[in-house]
């Protein structure tokens, strides 16, 4: 295979993965699930970039109740839920955020 085809074909799988990675997320780039939450809490979760908040989004999104994730630079999370599926203190407790601490501000 010539060098330009391999670098194609590298560049097409790293688009499409990018596009797949985000597929969860809505048009303003916010994490959106089904319906909307009855309750909200901010989150300040100590992580290196920018870069990292889809991981946080995502690992929120798995919590059963969680509705939507709000990102804000540089590391702020508005996380909308239903507070009979879920507690803030449910929230704080999920394995991502032992290896990037959150707080509630």
């Amino acid at each position: 295979m010539n060098k330009k085809f391999i670098l194609i074909f590298g560049v097409l799988i790293i688009v499409l993965v990018g596009v797949m990675a985000f597929q969860t997320f809505s048009p303003t780039g916010n994490a959106v699930k089904d319906g909307t939450g009855d309750s909200e809490i901010k989150l300040q979760v100590n992580i290196p970039c920018p870069g990292h908040s889809g991981l946080i989004k995502s690992y929120l999104l798995k919590v059963d109740g969680v509705e939507n994730v709000d990102f804000e630079l540089p590391y702020y999370f508005t996380v909308s839920y239903n507070s009979s599926k879920t507690s803030q203190e449910k929230i704080l407790e999920i394995g991502i955020f032992k290896q990037y601490p959150a707080k509630i501000v």
